[in-house]
């Protein structure tokens, strides 16, 4: 995994594998390059979170793409300070949901993403706009990365995207450009 970060960053020449290796070395992780440990780490962390941080936002984590927006998300930082168990800061989907609203409760924002990515993937597959397939990309990247951290609400470009292909939309009429 760390050298995929290095292949993907290559051009913008800011990060390198090795030095990567190294950094989390002098840190106490041990490295046997098992990808299996990328991706339970995520599962390892939220665990931690669970059993360490169970303190309720009462759905900030819901509606911080909202709150990023109007540009008031940073009035509520600290709330959204989760501290992770290991150096990666991978904690799966259900940590904003867990901070939210506890252990059952969690389960209202997992039916919200399921519902969008829904209407995402039930839109791309009816239509030939080259907009809905970007919005699918883009929200099937943030579905498959789940499992390490929630792009959703971390860091809201599937929202995001997904705006302001309507905006586009919306604003050009339906004389859209479709694929041939």
């Amino acid at each position: 995994m760390i050298f995929s970060f290095s292949f993907a960053n290559k051009d913008r020449g800011s990060y390198n594998a090795d030095e990567g290796v190294e950094l989390y070395s002098s840190r106490g992780m041990e490295w046997n390059y098992a990808t299996s440990m990328y991706i339970t780490n995520g599962w390892t962390n939220l665990q931690y979170i669970t059993e360490t941080q169970d303190t309720r936002t009462y759905g900030l984590w819901l509606i911080k793409p909202l709150l990023g927006y109007i540009q008031v998300k940073d009035e509520f930082e600290k709330e959204y300070e989760i501290i992770p168990y290991s150096s990666f800061n991978t904690k799966t989907f259900i940590a904003c949901g867990f901070k939210d609203f506890g252990y059952w409760l969690s389960i209202l924002s997992s039916i919200f993403l399921g519902i969008f990515v829904k209407k995402i993937y039930s839109r791309f597959l009816i239509s030939r706009s080259p907009f809905d397939v970007a919005c699918y990309a883009l929200v099937g990247l943030a579905t498959l990365e789940m499992f390490f951290s929630n792009h959703f609400f971390m860091q809201s470009y599937p929202f995001t995207v997904v705006i302001l292909m309507e905006i586009y939309k919306r604003i050009c009429g339906s004389k859209e450009i479709e694929i041939e």
